[in-house]
């Protein structure tokens, strides 16, 4: 899920024109222990490692007419590593590293910046039966620069950095029907909660010190709190030489509560003239898909590759993983 902590693209006094960027927070990574089926008579090791990669993207529709909000479009990549620890046949814990990094860019070139990221994650899984519980713990560090340009005194760049950050939790439960259908049933709900914090800082120009343009904002903590409803599904195909493949999938319903992502701004040159700034608003309300197979080898080796969207109105994400495992 990403934090949408988003910075303005709207005129000070009110008219669109976006003269300023939207800065989007890097997704954080949720941890899961794995949840779809094992393979029958599969005994799990007793440690696992793995390393994935991943990419997307997403496009926001911003409101031009409204509140001058303009269209919004990130680009984002990473990697990430972790291993697996059975406590017992039932109990999964884990940990999880990554680094990554985003751009993101504003319609018609009104601006636009980058973040890279460090981010670390812990998560457990507990079955009960055909029930499970799983729950996560991730931190992010965030190391920002954004740039816009202005014309309206001849050409001016304007261009800031900081150091932001995010802590994110997530509790999901479920339960695994087999009987309903020929393949794996899982009705599931969840809640997670991010808050991203951004520091106080300010912009320098090219047209000298202080610039007349330049901005400077202050330090904010937006809140996103997220409600799942939906089901997984999955199917195990075991093939004769003692390897299996497992296709699995999601669809779901999300809900999401935000905490007002605005920021008081002030210009450097005039600071007690201050203004609240805005970026598009993105829907509360989502659909969730995944797509993926698992290839499993006797051997202890697994290759999973799955896409993960997130669309609605005016809204749409996606992203696309790849992971390798190996369990002994």
């Amino acid at each position: 899920m990403a934090v949408d902590t988003f910075r303005e693209d709207r005129r000070p006094d009110g008219r669109s024109g976006g003269e300023y960027y939207r800065e989007p927070a890097a997704p954080s990574l949720i941890y899961k222990a794995p949840i779809y089926k094992a393979p029958a008579g599969a005994a799990p090791g007793r440690w696992s490692i793995w390393a994935a990669a991943y990419g997307g993207g997403g496009n926001i529709n911003g409101d031009p007419t409204g509140v001058g909000s303009n269209n919004l479009t990130t680009r984002e990549g990473g990697f990430a590593t972790g291993a697996d620890y059975h406590v017992a046949p039932d109990t999964v814990v884990g940990f999880a590293l990554a680094g990554g990094g985003i751009l993101w860019s504003l319609a018609a070139g009104l601006g636009g910046g980058r973040s890279d990221v460090f981010q670390a994650g812990l998560y457990g899984l507990q079955r009960y039966g055909a029930a499970y519980l799983t729950g996560a713990l991730a931190f992010g560090s965030y190391w920002a620069s954004t740039n816009r340009t202005l014309t309206i005194a001849g050409a001016d760049t304007l261009s800031a950095s900081y150091n932001a950050q995010n802590f994110g939790g997530r509790l999901e439960g479920g339960y695994r029907v087999t009987w309903w259908a020929p393949f794996s049933v899982i009705p599931y709900a969840a809640v997670q909660a991010q808050a991203f914090r951004t520091p106080g800082y300010s912009e320098s120009g090219s047209l000298g010190a202080p610039d007349p343009f330049a901005l400077t904002y202050n330090a904010q903590t937006a809140t996103v709190v997220r409600s799942e409803l939906g089901s997984r599904f999955d199917q195990v195909f075991a093939q004769a030489d003692g390897d299996s493949v497992v296709v699995f999938g999601r669809a779901a319903w999300a809900h999401d509560w935000q905490s007002n992502p605005n920021l008081t701004a002030t210009f450097i040159g005039l600071p007690t003239a201050s203004f609240v700034v805005e970026g598009a608003a993105p829907p509360k309300n989502l659909a969730l898909v995944t797509a993926g197979a698992e290839w499993r080898g006797r051997n202890g080796w697994s290759f999973m590759a799955k896409f993960d969207g997130e669309f609605a109105n005016g809204y749409d994400t996606y992203i696309g993983t790849a992971r390798v495992r190996y369990l002994w």
